[in-house]
């Protein structure tokens, strides 16, 4: 008998429609989102703007080297690749791809790349590639919270972790953070047997699309991918066949721009401060140092425990989850965050310089926040 029962027994993990408390969440956090974002940005944010640069110059040159249009930037550009002399973005280029329509939404207001349209274009991509995706993670993870915690922990979610901040910018966190936790919900919400091929190949794609946006996204994307398919094989096939397109896109990006399907841009730092640190490990990641680790959880600026004190409520989440969630759909649920946090515990840059919080466990929040929706906390549980 299978340990680790699938989750699509009724009895014990349930899924409805959000509810009018989660839809006004949610709204709420939509017209916030259309207000704040045009407050960025003030300054040059290279983690930002080499994903319009990317984008300006496939448009507008047909071409992934972005030279030109990083040139419009100044000399703070510092997020690119270099080799044999031209530019490309550093970043993976999922999220360069999801944003892509609102560059293109933009162009005919905004105008070819120049100093005047970075503003209005990057916008419109921020809210392509981040605040959407967020929007669409709040659907999954309404409807999977039960109904007494469901609007408390989504609000939490949206608005008490910086999540509300990635939502507004365009980093690959918010991206990853939504791919990530709606593969979970596909590969273990209630479902009938009829459409798991379906569901699988749909977590699939999304894990594929997560490790397109960030590349440390592959071990929380095996590590839900091995419980999945524990006891199961046949589930990681079709798991494979989701991700292969993304797979296929990274390895031709990767040779288009750097000669080999299995380069990537952070061995190819321009900065000389990156390039040394990605020459350590792998890619600058190494094995969890408790140090590191700590300073995730608890630095005074930064630490994830510091600015989401609700998480010091997460053991006792957990206790009544693992009571109402299916324990495969458990398991899954501490080892996707687990992994994200032994992942950046071994990444010397793990602050991430100028940023709201860790962010590199971002994409953990929704996996973390979930279990508070099965207790009942502060003051406006009723």
């Amino acid at each position: 008998r299978d340990p680790l029962p699938m989750a699509h027994d009724p009895k014990i993990m349930t899924t409805a429609a959000p509810g009018p408390g989660a839809w006004k969440v949610t709204g709420l956090f939509a017209l916030l989102a259309l207000l704040v974002v045009p407050v960025f940005p003030h300054f040059v944010s290279p983690n930002e703007t080499t994903r319009w640069a990317l984008a300006g110059a496939a448009v507008e040159e047909g071409t992934l080297e972005v030279s030109r249009t990083a040139r419009l930037l100044g000399p703070r550009m510092e997020d690119v690749a270099e080799v044999d002399g031209k530019l490309y973005s550093n970043k993976a280029p999922g999220v360069a791809l999801v944003a892509l329509p609102g560059y293109l939404a933009a162009r005919p207001f905004a105008g070819p790349p120049s100093s005047s349209s970075l503003r209005p274009s990057l916008n419109a991509m921020r809210l392509a590639g981040a605040t959407f995706p967020v929007l669409l993670l709040a659907l999954p993870f309404a409807r999977l919270a039960p109904e007494e915690g469901r609007a408390r922990a989504l609000f939490a979610l949206l608005f008490a972790t910086p999540l509300f901040a990635y939502a507004l910018l365009l980093f690959s966190h918010a991206l990853v953070a939504a791919s990530l936790f709606g593969a979970w919900a596909a590969l273990f919400g209630p479902a009938p047997e009829s459409s798991r091929g379906r569901r699988d190949l749909a977590a699939g794609a999304l894990l594929g699309l997560a490790v397109l946006s960030e590349y440390p996204a592959a071990v929380p994307s095996l590590a839900l991918a091995a419980v999945a398919a524990w006891r199961a094989p046949k589930r990681l096939g079709a798991l494979v066949l989701g991700g292969l397109p993304f797979a296929a896109l990274l390895g031709a990006y990767n040779a288009a721009c750097f000669g080999s399907p299995f380069r990537l841009s952070s061995g190819l730092e321009k900065d000389a401060a990156f390039r040394e640190l990605a020459s350590r490990g792998l890619f600058g990641v190494g094995l969890p140092d408790p140090a590191i680790l700590l300073r995730l959880l608890f630095d005074p600026s930064k630490g994830l425990l510091v600015l989401t004190p609700l998480l010091l409520l997460l053991p006792a989440g957990l206790i009544a989850a693992r009571r109402k969630l299916p324990a495969r759909a458990f398991v899954a649920l501490l080892l996707a965050p687990a992994a994200i946090l032994l992942t950046y515990g071994g990444y010397p840059n793990w602050h991430g310089g100028f940023t709201v919080g860790a962010r590199y466990l971002v994409g953990a929040l929704p996996f973390l926040l979930l279990p508070l929706a099965f207790v009942r906390w502060g003051p406006l549980a009723t």
